[in-house]
């Protein structure tokens, strides 16, 4: 059994529920690549968002990968 907790707002999900998650929560990855040691790593965290966090937290997401096609970068000579 877990309580999950929101990573945004701090809210519990309602009781202690089984390991899947409430309806309208989401298990957000978070997966970085950097170097420990002069060593290759990977360091995964993974929180959770309520429902109302979690619409807030897919519209970020979705700004930030978001790009223009890299033609567009040179239709105007490169410069943006």
């Amino acid at each position: 059994m877990k309580q999950f907790l929101c990573c945004r707002c701090g809210k519990g999900a309602p009781g202690t529920i089984a390991d899947d998650l409430p309806i309208d929560w989401a298990r957000l990855t978070f997966e970085r690549a950097h170097a420990l040691d002069d060593q290759p790593t990977r360091t995964t965290l993974t929180t959770h968002a309520c429902g109302e966090c979690t619409v807030e937290i897919l519209v970020f997401l979705e700004k930030k990968t978001v790009r223009k096609p890299i033609d567009d970068a040179f239709d105007h000579g490169g410069s943006e």
